[in-house]
């Protein structure tokens, strides 16, 4: 699905703060979204299935220029489940003898790389992570579905970023703070929605959107 970019939504921010740079309303977007994602857990997409090579932890399959894990709510190796873990687990678990090679048992992700361990000792098991995403650092906007539900909650908190910088033409704390209010409300509402399960996105989440 074709994305959406900052700059598209920029103008939202400007309708409010119109002494701000354009940039500067691209880069608390960018924040504001990040901030959203990582609060309500709320864009869940399935990582694209991959094969196991023996012997191999480490799989490439996130395209980080666009997009980066927040969890990992569910995967599988074959038919059986791997439990998620944090890097602090991984090194734990690493520095045990079993886990030289075997049959998977954990699942983390650095960067781009899906991690499993131990290394499996078979070749064309399928992998399957389901996973909670938000926008990277390089992200240059959010998928066309994603723009739709949560895009005026975002430029929101984005307009209470740029509204509460000290020393700006702009500044405006008590505006800053019922547009913060407007963003966490909404955000509340969101992660409350994801917890049920009705905040799902739909399609691939490491699609490539630009």
């Amino acid at each position: 699905m074709k994305g959406t970019t900052w700059a598209d939504a920029a103008r939202m921010v400007l309708a409010d703060v119109s002494a701000a740079s354009t940039l500067a309303a691209e880069q608390k977007l960018l924040e504001a979204a990040r901030e959203f994602y990582r609060f309500t857990l709320s864009w869940r997409a399935p990582v694209e299935p991959f094969l196991s090579a023996a012997g191999v932890s480490d799989y490439d399959v996130i395209d980080t220029r666009h997009t980066e894990v927040v969890k990992i709510l569910a995967a599988f190796y074959g038919a059986e489940e791997l439990a998620p873990v944090d890097s602090s687990e991984v090194v734990r678990f690493a520095a045990q003898e079993e886990a030289a090679s075997g049959e998977p048992k954990i699942v983390t992700f650095d960067g781009a790389y899906a991690r499993i361990l131990p290394a499996p000792t078979r070749a064309g098991a399928l992998v399957r992570i389901e996973a909670v995403f938000r926008p990277s650092l390089k992200s240059a906007g959010l998928p066309g579905d994603l723009w739709e539900r949560h895009i005026e909650t975002i430029a929101d908190g984005a307009k209470a970023r740029l509204l509460a910088a000290h020393g700006q033409p702009y500044t405006d704390p008590g505006l800053a703070g019922l547009f913060e209010a407007k963003y966490r409300a909404a955000a509340l509402t969101e992660q409350y929605a994801a917890s049920r399960g009705y905040g799902r996105a739909r399609g691939r989440a490491p699609a490539r959107f630009f």
